[in-house]
């Protein structure tokens, strides 16, 4: 028995865009609802204003962290899709007949 799996070079290119489209939709939302957690005054009292600014640096940092993830999704996108064109390439260039 064999098994024979084909890959398309459409379908590198939207596994792509649906990646970055994924991306465009969740992880703003996802840092606008991080943005939004705040411990009002006085959450923390006073004595706890060391708590409250590793509180407020762990927020930014994670909103950064989203920020990047979403720049490393459209890199990746990019990658796919010179990923699809070389394989299409390959593709026009293997089906071509080859005469012996």
């Amino acid at each position: 028995m064999s098994i024979e799996a084909k890959v398309k070079a459409a379908n590198i290119r939207k596994l792509g865009g649906d990646m970055e489209k994924l991306a465009d939709g969740q992880l703003p939302n996802a840092k606008n609802i991080l943005t939004g957690i705040s411990v009002g005054f006085p959450g923390f009292s006073v004595i706890g204003l060391p708590l409250h600014f590793a509180h407020e640096r762990l927020i930014k940092d994670a909103a950064d962290k989203i920020d990047s993830a979403k720049g490393t999704m459209e890199k990746f996108n990019e990658a796919l899709v010179t990923t699809a064109l070389t394989w299409a390439k390959a593709d026009e260039t293997s089906s071509a007949s080859i005469t012996y």
